[in-house]
């Protein structure tokens, strides 16, 4: 079948043929694939933060269960500073208690007439044993075995004994007296100056001299010995 236009040429349709070129197709193309990784990247970003948000929460969850925790730590470990500071106290109060009132029971059967103490002090352990460590030469041990180095306390520790008396012959007597005490070594009278005490002129004086430990332990924990007579068990 034939088919004839007889309309002018102003009033005919004119076709208008698609033609695409491979660049275009090829540029399009390469379009979509970076929008398709890039709506990748970001998914996989959004989902790697809300993963990050949740650990984040959790991390935040146990810190304050630990907190918690934590807390009473610290307090159980205050409290138990607090005891050993007072153990401590209580171990200072009652080393060689039993020692001292020995000591000053045998020092006043030995105080003659006129003459009264007024202080007996003992030099501190710890000071005993630091002037000790400081005597030690580093050069002839090693820095470390020179830290790590046990330092034992002395059984005989230094004292002083003071006093007022009012006359000089009650300083001598009392001195002969602790001299023949077996808790007293190196006896020796520091100075003995007369003051104004009370409108009355007496001497004050100062003694130094050692404590004897070993000599209070020994009779302390010497063995009883119970002898039996034979004319007894007859």
């Amino acid at each position: 079948m034939i088919e004839i236009n007889l309309l002018p040429k102003e009033y005919r349709r004119r076709a208008t043929p698609l033609h695409f070129d491979k660049k275009w197709i090829y540029a399009g193309a390469a379009v979509c694939l970076v929008f398709l990784l890039l709506a990748g990247l970001t998914f996989y970003k959004k989902h790697t933060i809300k993963e990050l948000d949740q650990k984040i929460v959790s991390v935040q969850r146990q810190r304050m269960a630990l907190n918690k925790d934590i807390k009473l730590i610290d307090g159980l470990t205050d409290l138990k500073q607090n005891l050993l500071t007072r153990l401590s106290a209580i171990e200072k109060l009652d080393v060689n208690r039993g020692m001292w009132v020995a000591i000053m029971e045998d020092l006043s059967t030995r105080i003659p007439e006129l003459l009264w103490l007024t202080n007996v002090s003992e030099q501190s352990p710890k000071k005993e044993a630091a002037n000790n460590r400081k005597k030690m030469n580093p050069k002839n041990l090693g820095q470390q075995e020179a830290d790590t180095t046990e330092v034992k306390l002395p059984s005989k520790r230094p004292t002083v004994i003071e006093g007022y008396a009012y006359t000089l012959n009650s300083i001598a007597s009392f001195l002969v007296g602790i001299m023949k005490s077996d808790y007293f070594d190196d006896i020796e009278l520091a100075f003995a100056r007369q003051e104004a005490f009370q409108e009355l002129a007496a001497y004050n004086f100062r003694i130094n001299c050692v404590v004897d430990y070993d000599a209070w332990l020994k009779e302390e924990y010497q063995p009883e010995v119970n002898v039996s007579s034979p004319l007894a068990d007859q």
